[in-house]
């Protein structure tokens, strides 16, 4: 799949990879059908919650040092930065860096700018911004607004960009143009790339690491350095000269496939850089495999091999003896596709039984696949099978999945996911964007050392159970799980 980053827009995932936010059967059937070219999205009659990509994209720029954001929307459409910023405010301490805040600006767009248009008001904006803050890169984000008038952006955007002399890229993220919420990663990425990234001067010791924030140094760094090769991080906390020369890298990798897709389908399809997604570095095989696929590119596959033995003499113990505690435990695991199946894997590597995945939405394929094997789909062909279903953080899908399954511990990340765990006396684990658990035997080591914390004291999920007052009626729950999503047909 190629991916012209030449063009203003960027394609939703739905159009360039295939991706669907309905399905219910098992993995492999998932990515068999998926290769094959044959999948076809269920639909919903109706959703409990979602998500907009450009409220993904607006975040994604904004967490970039020395940017300002400009959001061409009605001034609700920004409220999504206030969450990002207090994240990376809490974050930077913790990798060395001063907290700052964000610099967004919205234009505001009212009844009268939906009759009229309002491209004097963003080509104000744009100066405004560049007068008050002097930013390196500035970023224009569309919206649903401004895509129902047709606002001519890009025009706005190459007029002011040849009077004030600063990048300027137009960020295609309008939520009306995807259901999927990672879009927004994408339509984000491109204007990254087309805005930042230059042609390389010679090739580096750099790895891209296409990650949300720049928290997994404590893993990383010292990972690499054993291969002679040093991270360079393309996430928030970072500015523009991270992006400049990530033409120069050895190879692109990232913290799960939907994050790191686009950017790094970008940079193998413009400059040739590899970019790896079969593996990610996460449990026992995963982190071998990883870490040997990237090894190899440099020829330093005897250090690979030390390394990780260096590593198992250190944490194979407490991984073992872990595995004899979890072993049998019951697990649910909700998450984006990028980092669901990959979860089935640690949990399965820490000796625990997954008895239902739920992927927020599942991609076919990832760019620039060229047809091979993705990781997913590498998963599924090596492992056990396993009952999943695709929902774009359909809630009442979840609540009935649990009660059917009643999970020991439930594994989940955002959408509200994990509260229905507590209401039904289950424990929870959050996966947070910015741990660094999960990386390499020691983040595997420190993941299944949390879970029997968390089994090992359960007073509060009971508690709160026992008050719980289900909002569903005794006819919803003797319902079919999926019975609101659309019925296969024959093909």
């Amino acid at each position: 799949m190629a991916v012209n980053v030449y063009q203003h827009v960027c394609p939703s995932r739905e159009d360039r990879l295939g991706s669907i936010t309905g399905y219910a059967g098992t993995l492999k059937e998932l990515t068999g059908r998926g290769l094959k070219g044959c999948l076809r999205n269920r639909d919903r009659c109706f959703n409990t919650s979602g998500q907009c990509a450009h409220f993904d994209a607006l975040d994604q720029l904004a967490a970039i040092v020395d940017s300002v954001v400009i959001d061409h929307a009605p001034q609700g459409c920004a409220t999504g930065y206030i969450m990002w910023n207090t994240f990376g405010r809490r974050l930077a301490p913790m990798i060395g860096k001063k907290p700052r805040n964000v610099n967004v600006i919205s234009t505001r767009m009212n009844e009268t700018d939906i009759i009229f248009g309002a491209s004097e008001k963003l080509k104000a904006a744009i100066k405004f911004a560049n007068d008050r803050y002097h930013p390196k890169v500035i970023f224009v984000t569309g919206s649903c607004t401004s895509g129902i008038i047709a606002e001519d952006i890009p025009s706005v955007v190459t007029e002011v960009q040849q009077e004030i002399g600063v990048p300027i890229a137009y960020c295609s993220c309008e939520g009306i143009r995807s259901k999927m919420w990672s879009s927004g990663f994408d339509a984000a990425q491109h204007a990254m790339v087309k805005t930042m990234v230059k042609p390389p001067r010679r090739k580096s010791k750099n790895v891209n690491f296409v990650v949300f924030w720049p928290t997994v140094d404590a893993f990383l760094k010292p990972a690499l350095a054993r291969l002679d090769l040093e991270p360079l991080y393309i996430s928030g906390l970072t500015g523009p000269e991270n992006h400049e020369f990530a033409s120069e890298s050895v190879a692109t990798v990232g913290q799960c496939g939907v994050l790191s897709s686009y950017y790094g389908g970008a940079l193998q399809e413009h400059f040739g850089v590899p970019f790896l997604q079969e593996h990610f570095p996460y449990g026992i095989s995963g982190f071998e495999s990883w870490y040997m696929n990237l090894a190899a590119l440099v020829g330093r596959e005897a250090e690979a091999r030390k390394y990780i033995e260096e590593q198992w003499r250190q944490y194979g113990p407490e991984i073992e003896k872990l595995k004899s505690k979890l072993k049998g435990v019951k697990a649910l695991v909700a998450l984006g596709s990028g980092m669901a199946f990959e979860i089935v894997h640690i949990l399965r590597d820490l000796g625990m039984e997954v008895v239902h995945a739920v992927a927020f939405h599942y991609d076919p394929t990832l760019d620039n696949n060229d047809g091979k094997i993705n990781h997913i789909a590498k998963y599924a062909e090596d492992a056990d099978d396993l009952d999943v279903s695709v929902a774009d953080s359909q809630q009442h899908e979840l609540y009935k999945l649990l009660l059917k399954h009643k999970p020991d511990i439930i594994f989940s990340r955002a959408h509200g996911s994990n509260i229905w765990g507590v209401y039904l006396g289950i424990s929870t684990v959050e996966y947070g964007s910015a741990s660094h658990a999960l990386y390499g035997y020691a983040g595997l080591a420190e993941l299944g050392n949390r879970i029997v914390d968390e089994l090992s004291n359960r007073n509060f999920v009971k508690l709160i159970a026992k008050h719980f007052v289900s909002p569903f009626s005794k006819q919803f729950d003797n319902m079919e799980n999926f019975a609101y999503l659309e019925k296969e047909t024959a093909e």
